[in-house]
């Protein structure tokens, strides 16, 4: 039986840690001929507002700086695409606003996405339970597989 990768998603982070995944990206796609989509979620930017005349604190999405952070996590996905030289895959590059793990599973839920690989920032003990693990929820949420890739440190 043969499962035909199609469309690979490839969640960035813009660490160098995340783009350890994309040598295993390469060799899935070039080999079965899948179409890339390289991710990267853009948290929104909330500012803390002190009413002047009132002792109200309120927090509004920073409309100014996001336009600003989606296009730069683009302009880092394209850099990525030149340095690892990647556009013989003609990769599509997708920034969406969003917590990762979220916009990840959204993201592939509404996409033909047939196969997630990313890379695990190996936190475990304290630092997982702090940071969470975008990895260990993608895991559990995509609707389709999720090859994870150890990333190696140092």
């Amino acid at each position: 039986m043969s499962i035909p990768y199609r469309k690979i998603l490839i969640p960035l982070d813009g660490s160098a840690l995340a783009n350890q995944a994309l040598v295993h990206a390469r060799m899935l796609a070039t080999s079965l001929k899948a179409e890339v989509i390289l991710f990267r979620a853009v948290e929104e930017i909330h500012t803390t507002v002190v009413r002047r005349h009132s002792t109200q604190l309120a927090v509004e999405l920073d409309i100014e700086k996001q336009p600003v952070l989606l296009k730069q996590a683009r302009k880092e996905l394209e850099k990525v695409i030149e340095l690892l030289e990647l556009r013989d895959l003609k990769p599509q590059v997708v920034v969406e606003i969003g917590e990762p793990a979220e916009a990840i599973v959204n993201y592939a839920r509404s996409n033909p996405i047939d196969l997630i690989v990313m890379c695990t920032h190996g936190r475990s003990g304290l630092a997982r339970l702090v940071y969470g693990s975008v990895a260990e929820k993608v895991l559990h949420l995509a609707p389709c597989p999720v090859l994870l890739v150890r990333a190696k440190i140092g």
